[in-house]
C-alpha cells in the first residue's frame, strides 16, 4: 500500500486484532509507522513483539535498530546485550562479534 499509511494501519491494526500474538504482524506495523514518521510508534510495536518472543535474535535485531533511530541509546543497548556474553564488557564483546 505504497502512499495509503492510513489505509495500510487500518489493515495492520486489524491483524494485530486480530491476533495479537503474532510478533511478524507487529513487526510490519513497525516497518509502517517508521515509513510514516512516527519513530515512538515504530519502537513501541516492535517492542511489543520482541517481548512476545525473547529468544528471536531477529526480532531483537530490528527493535536495537529502530530503538538507536529513535535515540533510545540506553534501551538499544539493553536489548542488544540479550545476546552477548555477559563477561566483562558487552559493548567489545559485540565489537568482536563483527
Amino acid at each position: 500500500m505504497m502512499g495509503k499509511t492510513e489505509g495500510a494501519l487500518k489493515a495492520i491494526n486489524e491483524a494485530v486484532e486480530h491476533t495479537p500474538t503474532a510478533v511478524d504482524v507487529l513487526k510490519v506495523k513497525s516497518q509502517i509507522l517508521k515509513r510514516a514518521g512516527d519513530l515512538q510508534g515504530c519502537v513501541d510495536a516492535v517492542e511489543t513483539g520482541r517481548l512476545l518472543d525473547l529468544a528471536d535474535r531477529y526480532i531483537n535485531t530490528k527493535a536495537t535498530k529502530y530503538l538507536l533511530r529513535a535515540n533510545n541509546i540506553k534501551e538499544a543497548e539493553q536489548v542488544v546485550s540479550l545476546f552477548t556474553k555477559h563477561e566483562g564488557d558487552s559493548q567489545a564483546n559485540l565489537f568482536e562479534m563483527q
